[in-house]
């Protein structure tokens, strides 16, 4: 638009600065003057045509300037475009290429042995149904917790705090089943988990995609894998906090709406499913650094 503009200034000047010569070519042959009288006449005309001579070339490399700068910078954000789109593609490539080889490791290792025509040993499903055995906490513990704590800190935190409580006390059974989760091939889904969280990390992807990409992980691999591996990354092979962030961020606790009996009792799914519904300004209200030794001492003065 601003363009046209400029064009049309320029036409404008170009009009006015061709107006001397022909007027004075009128004055010659229409007028009876003598020649000599009429050329200091043509001289000024001409004269004054040069500003406007000037004034429209410059209106028109401006003009074809701004005209040149709008296609670069279109360019530009074309260009930018593609980028992201190739980067996208790499990326979608790279994670299910990940996702396929992820599946492929959980497929195979999830039916060990066939027991019968129905009947399938599902090592992520033993390993659960193992930690239920092991890892008993009475609710009577929980209360006295929870009222102790409810004193002090905020809801949120105070029904998490409980709840690393209760984690603590995972910790016994857990570690003293690594050999058994090991056997099950929890360690090695847990890495492949692991790698798919860090190339979502990596990549320059919006809060909402990278909720989109993570989310499946829940059709590739069994709800009792993922809770597996929640409870697997408490054994201490990586730092809890790091895990609570993802399974948070990236809203995989709402994989237990419609899987109470694949957590380890009813607490725990009242828990995750606290977990799924906080709000992101709860969330920031929560501290999920693990402190064992407090949490050791506080389990000995209940």
């Amino acid at each position: 638009m601003f363009s046209n503009k400029l064009l049309k200034g320029a036409f404008i000047a170009l009009i006015v600065a061709g107006v001397g010569p022909i007027f004075t070519v009128l004055l010659y042959k229409y007028i009876d003057e003598d020649i000599a009288k009429v050329g200091p006449v043509g001289d000024w005309l001409a004269g004054s045509t040069v500003p406007f001579l000037t004034l429209g070339a410059f209106l028109v490399a401006y003009a074809t300037f701004k005209s040149q700068k709008k296609e670069l910078e279109l360019s530009r954000l074309e260009f930018k475009k593609q980028n992201e789109m190739l980067d996208k593609q790499r990326f979608e490539n790279t994670f299910f290429i990940m996702l396929k080889e992820l599946q492929r490791f959980h497929d195979t290792n999830r039916v060990r042995e066939e027991l019968g025509p129905d009947l399938k040993y599902d090592a992520y499903v033993e390993s659960i149904s193992s930690l239920k055995v092991k890892c008993v906490i009475s609710e009577d513990k929980l209360e006295k917790e929870y009222n102790r704590l409810r004193q002090s800190d905020n809801a949120s935190n105070t029904i998490f705090y409980v709840y690393k409580y209760r984690f603590h006390e995972y910790l016994d059974g857990i570690l003293n089943m690594r050999d058994e989760l090991d056997s099950n091939g929890i360690n090695k889904l847990y890495r492949y988990v692991d790698k798919i969280f860090e190339l979502i990390r990596r990549s320059n992807l919006t809060s909402a995609e990278a909720i989109f990409y993570a989310d499946f992980l829940r059709i590739y691999i069994s709800s009792e894998a993922l809770i597996s591996l929640f409870y697997y990354s408490l054994s201490g092979l990586r730092d809890p906090e790091s895990c609570f962030n993802e399974f948070s961020k990236y809203k995989l606790f709402d994989l237990i709406h419609g899987n109470a009996d694949i957590c380890i009792d009813s607490s725990d799914y009242k828990f995750f499913n606290f977990l799924s519904k906080l709000s992101d300004e709860d969330k920031s209200k929560i501290d999920p650094s693990i402190n064992w030794e407090n949490i050791t001492n506080q389990k000995e003065r209940v």
